[in-house]
């Protein structure tokens, strides 16, 4: 019987310690970064193709609607996972910020996105939204090392990203000396054929989710390359090309350490800083690529390229005893939320050892990022400065 009193004891105290745990950890900060949704390709995958501008409903370059369903869909699954529960379900300044590039696609994208987050706005009888949500953004022909990190001048990170790659380049032309001319004469390319060519071909991709017929030859199989077709193959360099461009700390820190600092400067004012006035939510409309530079500024590389409306996560917790942790996640479309290991950091992120594993990463203005580039600075050369600040 003492035995019995004393298992029923244990497990009521293991259940409490669980449920004081939980509510000890509050969450206080989320910031996300997503690539735009689904999109025309920016031009033709290669000269020969039938497929012209006029096929696409809004031109090169420009979301969907299937882009802006799943962006909708993303947006719905952020709605379930924090409205009401960390902010307002109807839209507040003070709470939530939205900043997105320049650029049509991820301006669209993140309307889509407030329209599945904010779903269950009212309309007036006008039928206007009652409310409207600002999205953020540089002025045209501003740079933005920020949110477009790989249209920014870096000549230091061309040398670097070029004497890395070098080896990579001569490998797969070697590779695939075979196919090479099977491809040139298909798809009429003039001059040299380069390895950017052969990767803009696997954007047949995009014309076959929307149903575009294509020729023979991209189905065609290659025994000598464990049949792989040839669509497998030319999207299998681009994958190369395009992780290779971020595939270590140094180039990681030249493309994304502007972001790194960015995210961990705005949870320090939060943490350190608990009296103000902060944000909540703070969220980024961008691109592919961004999404790469950030990941390999945090050591957290991934197998492929980031697919359309994928969300980077962060969400800051405080324990009752006033420390900080981070978690790291990366939601895809319609596949489950996906927990991402930092290296060298437990599973709930103390805050000041994710710091000191980045000391040497952040870049933590547009100065330094000049001087890290190899690039003369001043005030007027800089640009303005437009990163989000409380």
């Amino acid at each position: 019987m003492i035995l019995k009193i004393t298992i029923i004891l244990t497990l009521l105290l293991h259940h409490q310690i669980a449920l004081t745990k939980e509510i000890e950890d509050e969450l206080i900060f989320v910031q996300a970064i997503w690539r735009h949704g689904d999109r025309a390709p920016s031009k033709l995958p290669y000269p020969n193709d039938v497929h012209n501008e006029d096929k696409w409903d809004n031109g090169w370059g420009q979301l969907t609607k299937k882009g802006k369903y799943q962006m909708m869909e993303l947006g719905s699954w952020f709605k379930k996972r924090y409205i009401n529960s960390f902010v307002n379900a109807t839209y507040k300044s003070k709470e939530v910020y939205i900043r997105s590039s320049d650029i049509d696609r991820t301006l669209i994208s993140a309307q889509s996105f407030i329209f599945g987050m904010y779903s269950n706005q009212k309309h007036s009888g006008h039928k206007l939204p009652t409310q409207a949500v600002p999205i953020h953004a540089p002025a045209t022909g501003d740079n933005d090392p920020l949110l477009r990190p790989d249209n920014f001048e870096c000549p230091e990170y061309d040398k670097k990203v070029k004497n890395i790659n070098e080896h990579l380049y001569d490998e797969l032309m070697g590779n695939y000396s075979d196919i090479i001319p099977f491809l040139k004469n298909h798809t009429g390319f003039k001059g040299d054929f380069k390895l950017k060519d052969i990767g803009s071909i696997c954007n047949v991709k995009i014309e076959m989710i929307h149903n575009f017929n294509q020729p023979s030859w991209i189905f065609s199989e290659w025994p000598q390359h464990h049949n792989k077709t040839t669509l497998d193959i030319v999207c299998d360099i681009k994958r190369q090309l395009r992780l290779s461009d971020f595939q270590n700390s140094e180039l990681g820190k030249l493309r994304g350490g502007y972001l790194l600092d960015n995210w961990l400067e705005n949870a320090r004012k939060i943490i350190h800083h608990p009296d103000e006035e902060h944000k909540k939510m703070i969220l980024y409309s961008s691109h592919a690529e961004t999404i790469l530079a950030l990941r390999s500024a945090f050591n957290v590389y991934p197998d492929d390229i980031t697919p359309y409306a994928t969300a980077l996560i962060m969400e800051l917790y405080k324990t009752d005893n006033s420390t900080y942790y981070v978690k790291l996640y990366l939601k895809s479309h319609n596949k489950p939320l996906e927990e991402l290991q930092i290296p060298g950091c437990e599973h709930k992120c103390n805050f000041d050892t994710l710091t000191k594993l980045y000391v040497d990463v952040e870049i933590d203005s547009r100065k330094e990022l000049y001087r890290e580039c190899g690039l003369e600075y001043c005030e007027m050369t800089g640009g303005v400065v437009f990163d989000y600040a409380d």
